[in-house]
């Protein structure tokens, strides 16, 4: 949309004003006309990426040359661009007054105590902890032993699918 936008920014005149009433105007037309074209290619996106994570969901498991499998992700060349499906792992939600007193309880190295003038803070040491553990079926334990983590849920996340040009 060609349109000849002026806008003053100190009004003077009732003429003034009247231009750029109609300026605004003007503008939003025209950005209600690009927020419709937005919405309207957005969706051609979302159906063009859905349909292209179906197919290489489809054709995964296929031998075809130009699929590259991994444990956690899928590769499939098609030359001018590479589609990519990547597993993901469990995310950690913590329960903090939970953990905290499992590791205190069980694995008093895990929790730091810090004196601030007149209380102590203690905190989990969390991604130290983490180390010792393993997943089990959707549940976190201590490696070496069917101690279940208290104070943590996992929680499975949808696979990471992307177009690289």
């Amino acid at each position: 949309m060609e349109s000849r936008i002026i806008i003053n920014s100190v009004v003077s005149s009732k003429e003034e004003a009247e231009q750029n009433i109609k300026s605004l105007m003007l503008l939003k037309v025209e950005k209600s006309d690009l927020s419709v074209a937005l919405k309207q290619n957005t969706e051609k996106v979302e159906t063009i990426e859905k349909s292209l994570k179906e197919f290489l969901l489809k054709n995964k498991d296929s031998e075809d040359k130009a699929i590259k499998k991994s444990d956690t992700k899928t590769v499939f060349d098609l030359g001018s661009a590479k589609l990519e499906l990547t597993k993901q792992g469990y995310k950690y939600n913590q329960e903090g007054s939970t953990l905290q007193a499992f590791l205190a309880a069980n694995y008093p190295a895990y929790v730091e105590k810090t004196f601030i003038p007149s209380c102590y803070e203690t905190k989990t040491l969390w991604s130290e902890f983490k180390k010792i553990t393993e997943e089990k079926d959707g549940v976190l334990f201590v490696k070496g032993t069917e101690t279940k983590v208290e104070g943590i849920t996992l929680e499975t996340q949808e696979d990471k699918f992307a177009i690289k040009f």
